[in-house]
């Protein structure tokens, strides 16, 4: 069963903020790591339990996926999956997932 993968615009705004900051530093590293970001969720479209559980919550459905030093961490719930991705520093993603 395949599930349809949404960002919310907090999460494009948190990606924008990600990119920028590299960017100071290195443009072509920007776009590299936020192409890796996008990659890593691709796969929870078909599996929304590849994630491990996030170890600290101890709650089945909050799982986390790490590309690099981020860490995606994300909720799995019945009807609308709400995915939400960490960075190691704070920065807050939201992705939505609809059946």
């Amino acid at each position: 069963m395949a599930f349809e993968v949404k960002w919310t615009s907090q999460a494009i705004d948190d990606l924008s903020f990600i990119s920028d900051f590299i960017s100071k530093d290195s443009p072509y590293f920007a776009q590299v790591q936020i192409e890796k970001l996008f990659q890593r969720t691709i796969i929870l479209g078909t599996h929304p339990k590849a994630g491990r559980i996030v170890p600290e919550a101890i709650q089945e459905n909050l799982r986390e996926l790490t590309e690099g030093s981020y860490r995606i961490i994300y909720h799995i719930y019945s009807a609308i999956e709400l995915i939400s991705l960490l960075f190691t520093i704070a920065a807050v993603y939201w992705v939505i997932i609809f059946k």
